[in-house]
């Protein structure tokens, strides 16, 4: 159970990072794909796993949920992006500072989230 749990978690998140940093330019509040994938995977795999709901299985996984976890993680991160960073080239030359990338993977907020969301795996 714990492998193919890890395993589907794994896919999803591999299938959501590549559709949403590579074909929408979306990495979320970060500039690293491999950030957003972690933040991507964990959600996938805590969500997953507490989510119990009859759906379809394939190899005695449930992977619907997992599915929906990974998609809801995905859009919520895609969408925190604020959005004169998406439109860099639209803003006036008054606020240079404002046109730097996010910092937020040394934030302690990621960090927290990602030690929650270790914790909910872990407890499950």
């Amino acid at each position: 159970m714990f492998f193919s749990d890890f395993l589907v978690s794994l896919i999803v998140g591999i299938v959501f990072t590549v559709i949403f940093a590579f074909v929408l330019g979306r990495r979320g509040p970060w500039s690293s794909i491999l950030a957003f994938f972690v933040v991507v995977f964990l959600a996938t795999w805590a969500g997953g796993i507490w989510i119990t709901p009859y759906s379809p299985t394939a190899r005695n996984v449930q992977w619907v949920p997992f599915l929906i976890v990974g998609l809801v993680a995905s859009l919520i991160l895609a969408a925190s992006v604020p959005a004169w960073y998406r439109r860099a080239g639209t803003e006036p030359a008054m606020q240079p500072e404002r046109r730097k990338p996010p910092v937020a993977l040394l934030t302690p907020y990621y960090w927290l989230a990602l030690i929650v969301l270790v914790i909910t795996i872990i407890v499950r």
